[in-house]
């Protein structure tokens, strides 16, 4: 079975190099390796450059949805498999994830993601909170984080590709759900290993979690009206919450300041984002005295 893999990449330097020796390291044999460079403003495409394979160079940055249609529309295999620059596959890795496609209704197949970087409590954080993988016995997993994964080129252009309106985020959770109401199976094997060697500091981890997240809040229908914004409220407090109460049983203390500031980030960001749509019907005393109200609804939740 043929199969291309590419890496989409931006303002990847720091860890391009060793994504892509990693790939070459593979034990299963490769038709093509691309890189796609989606606009980076450092020396991504310079290092890329630097070795043998094909580097795709973009002049803006149209974000990982548009990347993965490109390279669907340029590779040319059966098989396609994608890994995030900023992973490190293990040399058996592609190998394990062909194995998954004896049955022709396998559309695509993913490894487990695991932290290398657990110094910073926000990796750490990012690690326990936000973690790239399903249990071990989940071997028809709800969807494919898309960091690594194999994918069948006919099922993917079946779905019409990716939705590119999601940007960055959610991609791999839409492409699967489509996949799957069109009756493909996906596999996942914990043994098809990848470490990950993304690097939060505080601010990048609030911002990381609010984008990873932002699909599902605005599927959920959280930002159509002042009181679907409450609810919103009241939903962070409970995620968050159990957050908390997860890492004060487990005694990760120095996560916990994480998960309350992270409360309050996300409560202004849902103000923020509600605010843009809701201003264009509303006066500014009129969302004024609203977020007032929602402070206070806000503290009240968690004095509770």
């Amino acid at each position: 079975m043929n199969v291309s893999l590419y890496i989409p990449a931006f303002n990847a330097e720091r860890t391009i190099a060793k994504c892509i020796e990693a790939v070459l390291s593979q034990k299963y044999p490769l038709k093509e390796f691309l890189v796609i460079d989606d606009g980076s403003i450092d020396k991504t495409y310079d290092i890329a450059s630097n070795y043998s394979l094909k580097v795709l160079r973009l002049d803006n940055n149209y974000g990982l949805a548009a990347v993965r249609n490109i390279a669907l529309n340029n590779l040319d295999s059966d098989f396609i498999a994608a890994v995030d620059s900023d992973c490190v596959i293990k040399d058996d890795w592609l190998q394990r994830l062909m194995a998954q496609f004896s049955e022709s209704a396998v559309a695509g197949a993913g490894g487990k993601l695991i932290e290398e970087n657990l110094d910073s409590c926000f990796d750490f954080w990012r690690s326990v909170h936000m973690p790239q993988f399903w249990e071990k016995d989940d071997r028809d997993p709800p969807f494919l984080f898309g960091a690594n994964t194999v994918f069948r080129k006919k099922a993917l252009l079946s779905v019409g590709g990716y939705d590119e309106s999601l940007k960055n985020n959610y991609e791999d959770v839409d492409i699967s759900r489509r996949l799957k109401e069109k009756g493909f199976k996906l596999r996942y094997d914990p043994e098809a290993r990848a470490g990950h060697l993304k690097k939060d500091d505080f601010i990048s981890l609030l911002r990381t979690y609010w984008c990873w997240n932002l699909p599902d809040y605005q599927r959920r229908n959280f930002y159509l009206s002042p009181k679907s914004l409450k609810e919103k409220i009241y939903y962070n407090n409970f995620v968050i919450g159990s957050y908390f109460a997860q890492d004060l049983k487990a005694k990760r203390f120095d996560l916990g300041y994480i998960d309350l500031l992270l409360f309050l980030y996300l409560s202004f960001q849902d103000w923020l984002y509600f605010f843009d749509i809701y201003k264009k019907e509303a006066s500014s005393f009129d969302m004024m005295a609203f977020i007032l109200s929602s402070l206070g609804l806000t503290f009240f939740i968690n004095l509770i």
